[in-house]
């Protein structure tokens, strides 16, 4: 008896741990409309005091002015978080047009910060509306 239920039981482990496998395969396949196989990328951070501020800024916009003039790249951009890496700026989105809700209710939003070029230099294809261009920068949030 306790044989049969020690098969059992290890017929459907390996079952449920095959059908895990085929799901992670077909999520590694998905299509995620970002185009990749160009694009490198560098975790950089700004722990040191000097980069405070605009000065943060002012090292961005310099080291994506210099890298644009490389030859061969097509567009330089930078982002706060990578898409598919996890999330860090979780936030609720709020309507002024409506009532507060609840934390339960609440929708919740995924907040990247974004160079103006980042849709492009992923192969993220404009659908509607335009792109970002510099004169987006420090607009007040409506």
């Amino acid at each position: 008896m306790l044989v049969s239920v020690e098969v059992a039981l290890s017929t459907v482990l390996l079952i449920v741990g095959a059908l895990l496998m085929i799901s992670f395969l077909r999520v590694m396949y998905v299509e995620t409309g970002i185009e990749v196989t160009h694009i490198v990328t560098q975790d950089v951070s700004f722990l040191n005091p000097k980069y405070r501020d605009d000065a943060r800024i002012r090292f961005l916009d310099e080291t994506l002015r210099k890298l644009a003039q490389i030859p061969g790249v097509e567009f330089a951009a930078a982002v706060n978080h990578l898409p598919l890496m996890g999330e860090d700026w979780v936030g609720e989105l709020e309507d002024p047009d409506q009532p507060v809700h609840s934390a339960d209710t609440a929708a919740l939003v995924n907040s990247r910060f974004v160079t103006p070029d980042y849709w492009k230099a992923m192969g993220i294809p404009l659908k509607q509306g335009r792109f970002l261009d510099e004169s987006d920068r420090n607009r007040p949030e409506h």
